[in-house]
């Protein structure tokens, strides 16, 4: 019985891990990608401005909603 409790926990533990380690990623990518728009040659003021008003909506929302 302490065997399949501990496989299960196991099982629960290593599917957590790997869904958490997916939506961390996903973070990661994304704000690399903001950082690399953000620091690239911008061709005009509005080119500035659309990626700061995306970090804006990305900080009003929690990181469940960003799915």
């Amino acid at each position: 019985m302490i065997d399949c409790t501990r496989q299960l926990a196991n099982i629960i533990i290593n599917k957590v891990a790997t869904m958490s380690e997916k939506f961390n990623r996903k973070n990661c990518w994304q704000y690399d990608a903001i950082v690399t728009e953000i620091t690239s040659t911008a061709v005009s003021t509005f080119v500035l401005v659309e990626p700061q008003d995306y970090v804006d909506v990305l900080r009003s929302r929690s990181l469940g909603l960003l799915k």
